[in-house]
């Protein structure tokens, strides 16, 4: 998923990168996250959610 336009995130975008996530893994998937602000990079650090994704420094081309 593509973050570069993201600039900030509260839990109810939290929930949703969670809940993208969860169907991702169902479909047999795995959702990467692509260049993350540093704002949405502490709040997956301070939560622990950083440990359920793949975060990638720019999006795939």
């Amino acid at each position: 998923m593509d973050l570069t336009a993201m600039s900030f995130c509260d839990s109810s975008g939290l929930n949703a990168l969670l809940g993208a996530r969860l169907h991702a893994e169902e479909a047999g998937h795995r959702l990467r996250l692509a260049a993350p602000c540093q704002q949405v990079v502490r709040l997956l650090e301070m939560t622990g959610a950083i440990e359920v994704f793949t975060i990638d420094p720019a999006p795939s081309a």
